[in-house]
């Protein structure tokens, strides 16, 4: 097992790797396109800008060898890794996405004005019977942004555990897992993530 972390001069990368090398688990930073030879899963961190993101991984000529992992390889997208995989993004400017999934990103205020923005915070998720493993569990969010989803064809999506606005929280399909929340900041419960991430155990 090597895991690949994409490495754009963001994301909160350090404690990623923390997590990892409590694991015993081998790993290497993703900074070209050689870097994704070799690599049985990968992860893209969170924090940072949309927009800035994005044009860092065309500049980085990462963009196509990025697209092809993500549809074969195991794949944890975190907080701003899991927004890049959709449509598109209107933070600071309209921004074209990876288009992995269908959806657009909005700022969490502009939908309903109830909600704090940004919004940091340990908060639970709605699960249901095959999630009831993260039943009661609290995972840190640090986001003033949200993915919109536009298909109803995603496998498993849990939401937010509120009743103001449908956050998509975490995100399950095929061989791709992304959070909204950042799992490497959510103590234990957030070391289950990374657990269930790394065997494959969905």
């Amino acid at each position: 097992m090597l895991i690949g972390i994409l490495n754009l001069n963001y994301g909160n990368i350090y404690n990623i790797k923390k997590i990892l090398e409590k694991k015993n688990v081998n790993f290497k930073l993703i900074s070209n396109s050689k870097d994704f030879n070799n690599i049985s899963h990968l992860i893209i961190p969170g924090v940072g800008s949309f927009n800035q993101c994005m044009k860092k991984i065309i500049s980085d000529e990462i963009l196509d060898p990025l697209i092809s992992t993500i549809k074969k390889k195991p794949t944890l997208a975190i907080c701003l890794g899991m927004q890049i995989l959709f449509e598109e993004s209107y933070e600071n400017e309209k921004t074209k996405g990876l288009g992995i999934f269908k959806g657009k990103v909005y700022k969490l205020n502009e939908i309903n004005k109830d909600i704090r923005c940004p919004n940091f915070g340990f908060y639970k998720l709605k699960v249901n019977s095959k999630f009831k493993f993260l039943k009661n569990k609290e995972f840190y969010f640090a986001n003033s942004y949200y993915c919109k989803i536009k298909s109803n064809k995603l496998t498993d999506i849990l939401y937010l555990d509120n009743n103001i606005i449908k956050i998509p929280s975490l995100l399950k399909h095929k061989n791709i897992l992304a959070t909204q929340f950042h799992p490497e900041l959510s103590r234990e419960d957030g070391i289950t993530i990374y657990e269930r991430f790394l065997k494959n155990r969905w």
